[in-house]
């Protein structure tokens, strides 16, 4: 999903997305209150005809390098989990769960249900996903946060939220939405390497650009190869 103001953000994340074609959906309201929630619906219910699973990223979003070949690798470990491609480095529960995991050498972290889900970039099997869209429609866009209305929705479905350990996801440098102060960065990113159409780094491509108004997402669909 875009907001019109920050259409500078959407070419090194596609890039970044490449060779999968993320699907740009545009907040339905960009003079109207800030609300992730708002966006959060469209993006879950614009899951595509025959997708096995569907990706939802903000748009302030750093990608690993590789990013597309280890999102295929982690549908293919844990095609029922939700899987959080993010947490961040200060959350009071997960980021322990996450280190933890690292610790060991576990590619995958159990994370919290009583703790916000996080949401920066989340994915879920299909038919969850528009489960998970009629579920937030029944929510004013004034509730605003989506990551806390997605963990309660796992938890009635009892669907276990996994984080990938390294995370494929960062939080760029732009203010959050909500306006959460602090330093926010991911707890164990892979990291970035690739370098973007301009000639500099996605990672600084990204997280250039400046949240205001709704929050931006991107939404992508892991079709079936046969």
């Amino acid at each position: 999903m875009h907001h019109p103001a920050r259409e500078h953000l959407l070419p090194p994340l596609l890039h970044a997305c490449a060779p999968l074609r993320a699907r740009v959906v545009t907040d339905p309201d960009p003079t109207g209150i800030p609300s992730p929630l708002r966006t959060a619906k469209h993006a879950w219910a614009a899951v595509a005809v025959g997708a096995t699973h569907h990706l939802v990223l903000q748009d302030d979003v750093v990608l690993s390098a590789g990013f597309a070949d280890d999102l295929r690798r982690v549908v293919r470990a844990q095609p029922q989990s939700a899987i959080a491609l993010h947490t961040n480095w200060n959350s009071p529960e997960n980021a322990y769960r996450v280190r933890l995991a690292a610790t060991v050498g576990a590619p995958f972290a159990p994370l919290s249900t009583r703790e916000w889900a996080p949401t920066l970039g989340f994915l879920l099997p299909a038919p969850l996903a528009r489960d998970l869209a009629h579920y937030l429609a029944r929510f004013p866009d004034e509730v605003r946060d989506d990551d806390e209305l997605i963990v309660r929705f796992c938890r009635a479905r009892s669907t276990p939220i996994l984080a990938c350990v390294p995370h494929l996801v960062d939080h760029g440098h732009a203010p959050t939405l909500a306006g959460h102060e602090g330093v926010v960065h991911a707890t164990v990113f892979a990291g970035v390497d690739d370098v973007g159409p301009h000639g500099n780094s996605v990672a600084t491509e990204v997280s250039c650009g400046r949240r205001s108004g709704s929050a931006t997402l991107l939404a992508w669909t892991c079709m079936p190869t046969s």
